[in-house]
């Protein structure tokens, strides 16, 4: 199915308002350690560091820290 000109607006429109990108360096062998880890899991390499993150604010949060985002109560993982 071709990508439509509308649908590629759109999709920009979306990542300019609601998305912003974390760049992240690491060493190679890392990110093949996170990449194997990531297939264990049955995830990809983007969810899986989402997934690590969030888990981390969560448990801060149960710490004493606070844990906020904007997401929606049908937004499985805010990130």
């Amino acid at each position: 199915m071709a990508y439509s000109e509308s649908a590629y607006e759109a999709s920009k429109k979306y990542k300019a308002t609601k998305i912003k990108r974390i760049p992240l360096d690491v060493q190679i062998s890392f990110y093949e350690a996170i990449q194997a880890a990531a297939e264990r899991s049955g995830e990809k390499v983007n969810t899986y560091i989402k997934n690590a993150i969030t888990q981390r604010m969560e448990r801060d949060a149960l710490e004493g820290g606070i844990f906020q985002t904007s997401a929606g109560p049908n937004d499985k993982n805010p990130l």
